[in-house]
């Protein structure tokens, strides 16, 4: 764990940008009716209703919950089992 995280979020970066930027680059333009037209779409989906916002909070704390279970075992009185 004290080797891998740090090589892979330092080699994350790196490969996407050697993929993208190198390899591989995005060589296109768009007209400004595709950019009018994204626009008019993104904007017809509204803002976010109660639920999705419901929804993206207990994502968020479920993610949290699960990353933060081992400084959790440490604390006394929050022992979790499986």
């Amino acid at each position: 764990m004290k080797v891998g995280v740090p090589l892979s979020a330092t080699m994350l970066p790196i490969c996407w940008l050697i993929l993208t930027k190198v390899i591989y680059p995005v060589n296109f333009e768009t007209s400004p009716e595709t950019r009018s037209l994204l626009t008019e779409l993104k904007n017809e989906l509204g803002k976010f209703s109660g639920a999705e916002v419901r929804v993206f909070i207990v994502f968020v704390l479920t993610a949290l919950a699960w990353l933060s279970r081992s400084a959790l075992d440490n604390l006394p009185g929050f022992k979790l089992s499986v």
